[in-house]
């Protein structure tokens, strides 16, 4: 039996069934969906002993039962009825919004259960769901599975719920693959600022180039064959933030075609994950950026897409190209020096820089540069030794999208 680890890696293997066409779930511009399954082949899990339809108390079940499982997302929302018709004596499990569901501990997280209504072979769950705030989304895990060891077969779910309510369905039981990058090796930018009150990627408008913050970040991209409602989730080691770019992802204007944004996921607090939910364009080339809320904010995320079945999509990948070279700096030349060294700075981008000099003791002993600098143009610096003592220099050189260090050694 295999353990669910983290949300993030059940949603990334759903995304990769979409790409493949594995998944049975059919979306309906009406607010009813349909899917069927199996659960001949799934795994098997201690099903919850449960009280009550809406459950006043689950608790660690003693009886083998085969089970899938399913992740339904929604958009709005409202009341919900799930009808599932099995082959077989069934059940009907529900988890809690937005939480993990876990094989081997199956009773947390339970919303609603139901055995057999209004006969054996049907179960339903009638129960209210809500989503995660405006434009966000959220998911629920939908379970179904035997009464006991001898009850396993097809099934088929259908689930009615407000008009626009129900986004996408898919399953989920499959635990592998996702992707996994980091940001603490990636570039620096002016990340854009944008409201954060409601995490609303609607706001774009009141989003500003930031001023004074220039976190790293990792770019990655994918091009849907389909349009239609994809839901982005991201769980980082970090602060993080998460946007979107259509067509193109230039670091020098970070406002220009952003499309989606969330800082964190679902509330103000939840701050290391981000996600949302946006309608994509047909075969679009789209930017999905993973950075940080400040300059010390880094480190690894995981990274899941979620669209419609049957929707072919290009493998996300580490987007480079689009990233401009930020700037070259050489190292210092003669190393060691007396009395002169010699270094160079090339800007892909037009920005103000300091180039300060420091002995071993932390204290600034020079200014090579404050100012602006062109891009472009490969700019000589020379640091002058003559009236200092030997000994080991560092030269720091600060930009708005870079902080970059070099050391010289003087032998006197």
């Amino acid at each position: 039996m295999r353990t669910t680890t983290t949300i993030i890696r059940f949603l990334f293997t759903l995304f990769l069934a979409l790409c493949l066409g594995s998944l049975v779930g059919v979306q309906h511009a009406s607010a009813q969906v349909s899917f069927t399954g199996n659960t001949t082949d799934g795994l098997s899990f201690n099903r919850p002993d449960c009280t009550g339809a809406i459950p006043t108390a689950c608790t660690a079940g003693t009886v083998s039962a085969r089970f899938k499982r399913d992740v339904i997302v929604i958009g709005s929302a409202g009341n919900y009825d799930i009808l599932s018709t099995q082959t077989f004596d069934g059940m009907l499990y529900l988890n809690q919004i937005n939480s993990p569901f876990d094989p081997n501990n199956p009773a947390n997280n339970v919303l609603a259960f139901n055995d057999d209504a209004p006969n054996v072979g049907v179960s339903r769950i009638t129960t209210g769901l809500n989503n995660s705030g405006a434009n966000i989304a959220a998911f629920y895990h939908l379970v179904t599975t035997g009464f006991d060891t001898n009850e396993f077969g097809a099934y088929t779910n259908t689930i009615t719920g407000p008009t626009g309510g129900l986004v996408l369905v898919s399953d989920g039981t499959n635990l592998s693959n996702n992707l996994t990058a980091n940001t603490s090796a990636g570039p620096v930018w002016n990340r854009p600022n944008c409201p954060t009150a409601n995490a609303d990627p609607t706001s774009l408008a009141s989003c500003a180039v930031s001023s004074g913050l220039s976190p790293r970040f990792a770019v990655h991209n994918f091009t849907p064959s389909c349009g239609g409602p994809f839901f982005f989730f991201s769980e980082q080691d970090f602060d993080g933030f998460l946007m979107l770019y259509e067509e193109s992802f230039d670091i020098s204007n970070p406002l220009q075609n952003l499309v989606a944004y969330n800082d964190d996921w679902p509330a103000q607090g939840q701050n290391r994950r981000s996600a949302f939910l946006v309608n994509l364009k047909p075969n679009t080339k789209y930017f999905f950026v993973n950075t940080g809320f400040d300059n010390n904010s880094a480190g690894t995320f995981e990274q899941a897409i979620l669209g419609p079945q049957n929707c072919a999509v290009v493998t996300a990948v580490e987007d480079t190209e689009e990233v401009p070279q930020q700037y070259d700096l050489s190292e210092v030349y003669p190393n060691p020096f007396n009395p002169q060294a010699q270094f160079t700075l090339t800007l892909g981008q037009a920005q103000h820089v300091a180039i300060q000099v420091f002995d071993v003791l932390g204290r600034q002993v020079a200014t090579l540069h404050n100012g602006p600098l062109a891009p472009n143009t490969a700019h000589q610096f020379t640091f002058e030794a003559a009236a200092l003592p030997s000994g080991l220099y560092t030269i720091r050189t600060l930009g708005e999208t870079f902080n970059e260090t070099r050391q010289a050694f003087l032998a006197k």
